[in-house]
């Protein structure tokens, strides 16, 4: 059987002139979905011609949303000051603080820090493809079999 829970884990990101950020290394089941709605509105249109189906709720991607949603997913600290030199605390803050935050950067800043968490999670992504690939598909493996006794 395989273990199919990640022990949360964290990396450090380094950004320009000495700052850096504190995000998770992989995120959960339950964050990726959250991260999906946040990042989806519904369509305003209904659509033509989709008979039943059109009775069901439509969604799209939101850019402006998605940008927001992949960084609050990912981010847990960073080593950014206010304009009067004191840190911007957003370890262990609600999501509308760490938003508030966000909202308040540079928009250099904002996408510097967007750039590295969106290149993050695209290693992370490349890393659990690169590992499904190396593990068993299925096959037993002679290593791993009790060997018969007597």
């Amino acid at each position: 059987m395989s273990i199919r829970v990640r022990v949360p884990a964290t990396e450090r990101l380094e950004l320009t002139q000495g700052d850096w950020l504190i995000v998770k290394q992989y995120l959960t089941a339950g964050e990726t979905r959250e991260l999906m709605r946040a990042s989806s509105r519904a369509l305003a249109v209904p659509i033509p011609d989709a008979g039943a189906v059109a009775a069901a709720p439509r969604m799209e991607l939101d850019p402006l949303a998605a940008m927001v949603a992949i960084v609050l997913a990912y981010l847990l600290d960073w080593s950014f000051q206010g304009a009067d030199g004191k840190p911007l605390v957003i370890a262990h803050q609600p999501a509308n603080v760490v938003r508030a935050a966000l909202d308040h950067l540079a928009p250099d800043a904002f996408q510097e820090v967007l750039a590295a968490i969106t290149t993050h999670d695209g290693a992370m992504r490349q890393a659990v493809a690169d590992e499904k690939k190396t593990m068993s598909n299925g096959a037993i493996d002679s290593d791993k079999t009790l060997t018969s006794v007597g």
